[in-house]
């Protein structure tokens, strides 16, 4: 057996190994992950846009964040077009994570809450961070700064009680 053989075999065996470990590695999520994911989304939107009483939301912080959204998507026409698509969709997209979080938290037992509202509130922190940054570039002016950090910091009080209530428990 040649020296060359011998390499290009270890070498092989190698991809093999690592090959194995990304078969694990999900790339794309199931069907079965997606279609939960959307038909809960869906359910939502639908009693949202409804106006059905919504017994299920019926959450003080979800109605807070669900007002933040509100409020920050009528300031969206105000903001300058290369701020809008680039540091103002972040911040939607966080803002729209953070809703999702305290949604599925809210559906949740208290042993799989923790983590979820954990995030949230890490979702929360980089909105304000990101808020601050639109302030300080000029994209919104300081009347609408205020009014998202007044009511940024209400819903960080509330999301920092509950995550208190179930660290408790």
């Amino acid at each position: 057996m040649k020296l060359e053989n011998v390499l290009f075999q270890l070498r092989f065996k190698r991809l093999d190994i690592f090959l194995f470990y990304l078969s694990d590695f999900e790339i794309v999520p199931s069907r079965k992950k997606i279609f939960r994911r959307n038909y809960f989304l869906k359910n939502i939107f639908i009693n949202l846009h409804n106006n059905k009483p919504m017994e299920e939301f019926d959450i003080p912080i979800f109605k807070k964040i669900y007002e933040l959204y509100r409020n920050f998507y009528s300031f969206r026409n105000s903001v300058p077009k290369q701020d809008r698509y680039t540091l103002w969709q972040k911040c939607e997209n966080i803002l729209l994570e953070t809703l999702e979080s305290i949604l599925l938290a809210s559906q949740m037992s208290k042993v799989e809450k923790l983590p979820v509202l954990e995030k949230a509130s890490l979702k929360l922190n980089l909105f304000r961070i990101f808020v601050r940054l639109a302030k300080e570039v000029k994209a919104i002016d300081s009347k609408k700064y205020v009014l998202l950090q007044e009511k940024t910091d209400e819903i960080g009080r509330m999301l920092g009680g509950w995550i208190k209530s179930v660290k408790d428990c």
